[in-house]
């Protein structure tokens, strides 16, 4: 209301007042200036009417995230859901290749579970939840998911087969996670769980 108010006042003197005394309005590098006191009214005024438009009309901007970085904070977002029991020094994320990585240290207890991360290049392969029991040398796996949060079935005991969910102290699982093969060598050792090695699986 007030920028149409200056427009109808701007143009009223500027045709029964001409030679009203004018002056300058500046904008940023913008700048009007008029002998007349009408145009810079006339100015003003549609300056509000414009500041008032953009404030009003309904935000028509695709949204600021892509397809892949939503896609990416799904897959966060379900991992954290994943992993919502477990505090941060239960978790370890291992990269292919790594070996010889402590995930668990001679101070920290056996009964609660501990988590595996699983990357390639940075990228989310997947997840393992399992637990540890030092008096029987052994670990007993509670899930394997992949990078989509689904849990797979495609797992086993390479050392010595049987029951794919037991492994003995430095057995190696094999998995395969997004069509890939994998293997992971656990071990417990001084009171510290340890993995001897995760990488590619190449028969």
């Amino acid at each position: 209301m007030a920028g149409i108010g200056l427009l109808v006042f701007g143009g009223i003197v500027l045709l029964r007042y001409p030679n009203k005394p004018g002056g300058k309005i500046a904008i940023g590098s913008l700048e009007v200036s008029s002998v007349g006191a009408g145009l810079p009214l006339i100015v003003l005024g549609v300056a509000c009417i414009l500041a008032y438009a953009r404030t009003d009309l309904p935000d028509l901007r695709l949204p600021a995230t892509s397809t892949e970085a939503s896609t990416s904070t799904s897959i966060s977002s379900c991992f954290d859901r994943y992993l919502s029991e477990l505090p941060a020094d239960r978790q370890t994320t291992l990269e292919v290749g790594a070996s010889d990585r402590n995930v668990l240290s001679s101070t920290q207890t056996k009964t609660t579970p501990i988590a595996l991360l699983f990357n390639e290049n940075r990228n989310r392969l997947g997840a393992m939840v399992f637990n540890v029991f030092p008096t029987d040398d052994l670990f007993r796996i509670d899930t394997i998911i992949d990078a989509n949060c689904q849990p797979i079935e495609q797992f086993s005991n390479a050392s010595r087969g049987g029951d794919k969910n037991i492994l003995q102290n430095w057995d190696t699982l094999q998995m395969t996670l997004n069509n890939s093969s994998y293997t992971l060598r656990l071990g417990y050792s001084e009171g510290e769980v340890e993995v001897n090695a995760f990488k590619n699986f190449t028969p």
